[in-house]
C-alpha cells in the first residue's frame, strides 16, 4: 500500500490528470479480479456439491458393465469417464474396443459418445481401470441401460437437495442415501417409494386435512398439492433429516411426473392352424393390461409398449405379459420368439435411433 500511493503521488505531481485516469483503472482491475475469482470459487462450489459417485463402492469390480463417456484417444487405445463413478478415468486399449479389427481407431470412436463397457481389471492403489467395449448382449445392455437412467434420475434428486441446503451431496449419500440404497436395492427404488406413498396420501386425503399419525409429524396437503408441514412419520423417513423432507419430496414429485421413458418389446407370433384368430386371442392378453399398446410392427412381428416413469417395472410387466401371449398361442399350436428384449426409449445421452418409426401400422 505505501509503495502504491507512493506512486500516485509522483504521479499527482507530474501530470494531475494522469492520477485519475491511474486510479479508475486500478479500481476496475481489482473489480474485475474480484469478479473472476468469485465466479470461479462458485463454480468450483457447484462441482463440489455435485461430485459423487452413484454407489456405494468407490471403484466398479471386474465384471461389472458401466457407463462411459468416451474422453480422448491416444496410441494406447481410448480413455473413458465413468459417469457412475464420478467421472473416474478408464482406459479401452486398442484391443479390446471391438471384436472386428479396428483400422483408423479415430474414425470408428467418437469423442463424447456415451457407450457401454465391462470392466477388465482395477487397481485401487494406482487408480488405474482397465475396460472392454466388446458388445455385452442385448439383454445385459438394455439392463444397464435402464439402471443408469434410474439411477442416474435418483443422483439429480440428491444434487437438487444438496444445492437447497449448500451441502456436498456426498454429505447427503453418507447420512441417508447409501443406507436406503441398500435397504431398498437402488436410490431410486426408495424414491419411488416415497414419490408413492406421498401421492396416495395426497389423493386420499381433503383439501386443508392433516394425514392422521397418532399426532406425530402430521402432513398438511394445500390445495396446491403441496406439502406445508413434514411428512408422516413412517418407515420410509426413519433416517432422513425432518429438515430434507419437504423439499426432497418436492424434487421426487416434480421429477417423476416429468419424467416419462417409452418401454417397448417386439414378439414374432405364427400359427398356421387358426391364423390370425389365434394371434387375436393370444394378443388380447395384453389388452387386459392396462397403459400396454400393441401395434403390428411388420408381420409377423407385433410391437408392444409402455409409457411410465417406472422403468423396471414396466419392464417386469412386459416381460409377464409376453410369457402370457406364449401360452396362449402355444395352445394353438403356433410358434412364438422375441424378437427384441425390452428396451427403453428417452434417454437423450445415449442418441439411440428410436425404430418405432416402422411401427406405426394398425393395432390389433
Amino acid at each position: 500500500y505505501f509503495l502504491y500511493y507512493f506512486l500516485l503521488s509522483l504521479l499527482l505531481l507530474i501530470h494531475p490528470i494522469s492520477i485519475i485516469t491511474t486510479s479508475i483503472t486500478v479500481i476496475i482491475t481489482i473489480i474485475i479480479i474480484i469478479f473472476i475469482l468469485y465466479y470461479l470459487n462458485f463454480i468450483s462450489f457447484l462441482s463440489l456439491m455435485s461430485d459423487c459417485r452413484f454407489y456405494t463402492n468407490e471403484y466398479p469390480s471386474i465384471g461389472d458393465l458401466v457407463v462411459v463417456r468416451n474422453a480422448r484417444i491416444t496410441d494406447m487405445g481410448v480413455y473413458v469417464q465413468l459417469l457412475e463413478y464420478n467421472n473416474m478415468e478408464g482406459l479401452i486399449i486398442v484391443g479390446e474396443l471391438s471384436k472386428k479389427r479396428i483400422k483408423n481407431v479415430r474414425k470408428s470412436i467418437k469423442i463424447g459418445k456415451m457407450e457401454i463397457c465391462s470392466i477388465l481389471r482395477v487397481d485401487e492403489e494406482k487408480g488405474f481401470i482397465d475396460l472392454s467395449r466388446k458388445k455385452p448382449s442385448v439383454s445385459d445392455y438394455e439392463k444397464k441401460y435402464r439402471s443408469y437412467l434410474s439411477n442416474k434420475s435418483a443422483h439429480n434428486v440428491m444434487i437438487g437437495l444438496a444445492q437447497s441446503f449448500n451441502k456436498d451431496v456426498l454429505q447427503l449419500y453418507n447420512e441417508f442415501g447409501w443406507k436406503k440404497a441398500d435397504e431398498y436395492g437402488s436410490l431410486y427404488n426408495y424414491f419411488l417409494e416415497l414419490f408413492k406413498c406421498y401421492n396416495n396420501k395426497s389423493d386420499n386425503s381433503n383439501d386443508g386435512d392433516k394425514i392422521d399419525n397418532g399426532g406425530k409429524n402430521d402432513t398438511t396437503i394445500d390445495n396446491d398439492n403441496k406439502i406445508d408441514t413434514k411428512i408422516i412419520d413412517s418407515k420410509l423417513v426413519k433416517d432422513v433429516n425432518p429438515e430434507y423432507i419437504p423439499v426432497l419430496l418436492e424434487y421426487i414429485n416434480n421429477k417423476f411426473n416429468s419424467s416419462k421413458y417409452k418401454i417397448r418389446m417386439d414378439i414374432e407370433l405364427t400359427c398356421a392352424k387358426d391364423g390370425i384368430n389365434a394371434i387375436k386371442d393370444a394378443l388380447s392378453e395384453a389388452y387386459e393390461i392396462e397403459n400396454i399398446e400393441v401395434k403390428l410392427y411388420r408381420l409377423p412381428i407385433y410391437s408392444m409398449c409402455i409409457v411410465s416413469n417406472d422403468i423396471e417395472k414396466s419392464t417386469e410387466k412386459l416381460i409377464m405379459v409376453s410369457n402370457k401371449i406364449k401360452n396362449k398361442i402355444l395352445q394353438y399350436g403356433g410358434t412364438y420368439s422375441v424378437a427384441m428384449e425390452p428396451k427403453v426409449y428417452g434417454g437423450k445421452e445415449f442418441k439411440e435411433d428410436d425404430e418405432d418409426s416402422g411401427s406405426e401400422g394398425s393395432s390389433e
